[in-house]
């Protein structure tokens, strides 16, 4: 009926969104950190309350990569003890390269954290799901600027997904 189709049209979401990939995060450890000689080889999963009292570089307030790392040792059963907080990933990479800090980095940004910290490993989290995705998204039913739509149709092409209608 007509009153339906306006019923879902108000409950419509107020937002377009578009997955664009999805990737495992995994925990890094420098070889200079204390617990390094200790840990399994590159690649193989542990479990994280061993690092219940290990400092961790996290994201800057109001991230949401911050969530995702509170989020992984609250299921480990402990609260990070947070050495500090940055966006900035050469400072993190430094702390993680110097051994005064663990953190949490996607698959994305491992080559490049491995080219600055030789010996750098890398692990799976047991019992705990690790991925992410990573998605765009714009206000449905708003005029975009040109710059907006070439950049959205940019990262479309990029990552070879349909085009969508500009609602």
């Amino acid at each position: 009926s007509a009153q339906d189709e306006v019923s879902d049209e108000q409950n419509a979401p107020f937002w377009v969104t578009q997955p664009l990939f999805s990737e495992h995060v995994f925990l890094v450890v420098g070889p200079n950190h204390p617990q390094f000689s200790e840990l399994p080889q590159d690649g193989e999963s542990i479990d994280l309350a061993q690092f219940a009292q290990t400092r961790f570089v996290t994201m800057q307030i109001g991230s949401y990569f911050i969530d995702f790392t509170y989020h992984i040792c609250q299921n480990a059963g402990f609260f990070p003890q947070t050495y500090f907080q940055t966006d900035d990933f050469l400072i993190k990479m430094n702390a993680i390269r110097e051994g005064l800090a663990v953190a949490f980095l996607p698959q994305s940004c491992l080559a490049e954290a491995r080219l600055l910290c030789p010996g750098l490993r890398t692990f799976d989290i047991q019992h705990c799901s690790t991925h992410r995705t990573v998605v765009m998204m714009r206000k449905k039913k708003r005029l975009l600027s040109e710059s907006a739509l070439d950049f959205w149709d940019f990262l479309l092409e990029y990552y070879r997904l349909p085009g969508d209608s500009r609602d």
